[in-house]
């Protein structure tokens, strides 16, 4: 027989229908894989379940097995990457904003994180968007709460041990548990992007605290996949504000405007250059950055206070606790966080490789 006959015969073999049956995974099993892993390529779908087959029964899909075996792969490819793009700059992202309880009704919790990465076009993501969104969820539900830095309501947490931390989703709980490190390492995996949670804050069961949360620019927020209580925010610049209203009427007109009133004072600290709560800093070329000393700009008509756009927000407090509440310092701000994305990122002079150097490297362009 020629060279060419044997060869011939050898492709004939490898077409046989026993080895295409053992080779190829059920379009069923294939969808049913791309489900549980949602963004899962139709290749590496089948990549999965092929090579998560048992020897047993090597023409027997195995979904839940092929699911690890996609699990193993991204973080062996994210760790990869990771260590690829670890110097990289990353000054685009979003803050996030997740409530638990507003402190109207019940203990105030809740938390702020920043989730940065190299590009705005990952960071409006919505893959980048959820793990933001759960991420945020997971410090507010495990806040892991050192001491306040400001002595106020919301501390600051320590990143190192937060990222080990099994990962709360806003949604349904996940099919297979894993670290927010691990969930971070995942999407390095699936956005080829340095991505990475650099703070977070939160406050925790705290009695007489009433939040108020906004997020200003915007952000890709993905729907919930489940019923859940909690509400989220985000954007490029947000506040987290902590004030003392220890006696909430429960009436529901008291309530809404309790309400109105603290999510003005968030709308004020994002909407100015707040750097404290009142911090008694002069500026001669605009508002003053303490947010008790500036122009109550942003008050809410649901908060049923009186404002000209002028009076100070101090001012404004004491005049709405006065009517409200009976008594001029029955509200006082005892915790606040504004924060802007990429205010924390290294220094442009940074000459690390960005994404899109490596890019235009890649394709020949100078």
């Amino acid at each position: 027989m020629s060279t060419r006959a044997i060869a011939a015969a050898a492709v004939r073999g490898l077409h046989s229908s026993v080895y295409v049956r053992a080779a190829r995974p059920s379009i069923t099993a294939i969808a049913e894989v791309r489900r549980v892993v949602p963004g899962t390529s139709l290749m590496k779908a089948r990549e999965a379940l092929a090579a998560s087959r048992s020897p047993a029964a090597p023409d027997t899909d195995d979904v839940a097995a092929a699911v690890k075996w996609l699990e193993a792969d991204r973080q062996k490819e994210g760790a990869r990457r990771a260590a690829k793009v670890a110097t990289r700059r990353t000054a685009e992202g979003v803050v996030g904003l997740c409530s638990l309880a507003d402190g109207v009704a019940e203990r105030a919790r809740g938390a702020i994180i920043e989730l940065n990465c190299e590009t705005d076009f990952v960071a409006r993501n919505e893959l980048f968007a959820a793990l933001a969104r759960d991420i945020a969820h997971t410090a507010a539900v495990y806040p892991l709460i050192t001491d306040s830095v400001d002595g106020g309501a919301v501390s600051d947490i320590d990143i190192n041990t937060f990222l080990d931390c099994p990962i709360a989703p806003f949604g349904a709980p996940l099919e297979t548990p894993r670290t927010v490190r691990a969930a971070i390492v995942e999407a390095i995996s699936r956005l080829g992007e340095k991505v990475e949670l650099s703070r977070a804050a939160a406050l925790f069961d705290t009695a007489g605290i009433v939040t108020g949360m906004f997020a200003h620019g915007t952000a890709a927020i993905p729907p919930a996949d489940a019923a859940t209580r909690a509400t989220y925010a985000a954007g490029k610049v947000a506040a987290l504000i902590a004030a003392s209203i220890p006696r909430v009427p429960k009436d529901e007109e008291s309530q809404k405007r309790t309400r109105a009133l603290a999510r003005s004072l968030a709308r004020q600290a994002a909407g100015f250059e707040t750097r404290s709560i009142d911090g008694g800093e002069a500026s001669t070329d605009g508002p003053s950055t303490a947010l008790l000393e500036q122009p109550f700009a942003m008050l809410l008509p649901t908060a049923q206070a009186t404002s000209d756009g002028e009076t100070p927000v101090r001012d404004v407090l004491a005049a709405w606790a006065q009517t409200h509440l009976g008594s001029a310092d029955a509200v006082s701000v005892t915790a606040l966080r504004r924060w802007e994305v990429g205010e924390q990122a290294a220094p442009v002079e940074d000459k690390a490789e960005s994404f899109a150097d490596e890019v235009k490297r890649a394709a020949g362009i100078s």
